[in-house]
């Protein structure tokens, strides 16, 4: 139940005390024990068993049309028991915010099988499903060419960068992350390209060579120049 004498807070992409004041409040519940520096744990210690409370900031979040409802309905399954299922499919059905970073979670925290979600994430048109697919295979989740093969089919987000991990932390070879990044053909490869010069040796003639007719490579091949010489 909400009280219509207080008006629907918007949601925002990072949750605070203030929006949780708001949002208890909209929801006819008593915002006065909130602490300026409670988190999503302290929410569920003084409200989780409230379940009209819970089931009403559910729905928030579900039909929420900014910033990133996703994660609130992940804190949700996570700190208030909604059930993962639930939460699950309202999430998949967000069309704001970065809907895949909470799909992940329910996989890594939550216990939602790790090939729904992966298929899940691959669907996802908002926000940046390619990073959320590198984090399931740092976590042991998702096998790395089967993640490579669907990084590459993204068209939102920063793909470049999620392969550019895959090599700095997954094990992904630098040549094959070379190849990769010059596919990409959304966002800016360039800082993914100046990375792995940095980081993995990855020889600046070749990483300059990729870089032009990038978004703003002048300007990569200027800074890498720069580094080259400075070695």
């Amino acid at each position: 139940m909400t009280d219509k004498k207080v008006p629907r807070p918007a949601c925002p992409r990072d949750c605070d005390a203030a929006f949780g004041r708001q949002l208890v409040a909209y929801l006819s519940g008593d915002p006065s024990p909130i602490k300026d520096d409670w988190c999503w744990g302290e929410f569920a210690d003084q409200y989780g068993k409230d379940k009209a409370l819970v089931e009403g900031a559910f729905e928030y979040f579900r039909t929420a049309q900014e910033g990133d409802p996703a994660w609130g309905i992940y804190q949700l399954a996570y700190c208030c028991g909604l059930d993962v299922d639930r939460a699950f499919k309202a999430v998949v059905q967000i069309k704001v915010g970065n809907p895949a970073f909470s799909i992940y979670y329910l996989a890594c925290y939550c216990d939602l099988d790790a090939e729904r979600a992966f298929e899940a994430v691959r669907k996802v048109e908002v926000g940046d499903p390619a990073y959320a697919i590198y984090r399931m295979v740092d976590e042991g989740m998702l096998d790395l060419e089967r993640a490579l093969a669907a990084i590459l089919e993204i068209e939102i987000g920063r793909p470049a960068f999620a392969i550019y991990l895959l090599a700095h932390y997954c094990g992904l070879d630098v040549e094959r992350a070379l190849t990769a990044i010059r596919e990409i053909k959304v966002g800016n490869p360039a800082p993914a390209l100046c990375l792995l010069v940095r980081n993995h040796k990855l020889g600046v003639e070749r990483a300059i060579e990729a870089l032009r007719g990038m978004p703003r490579g002048s300007v990569y091949i200027a800074e890498l120049e720069v580094f080259a010489h400075g070695q």
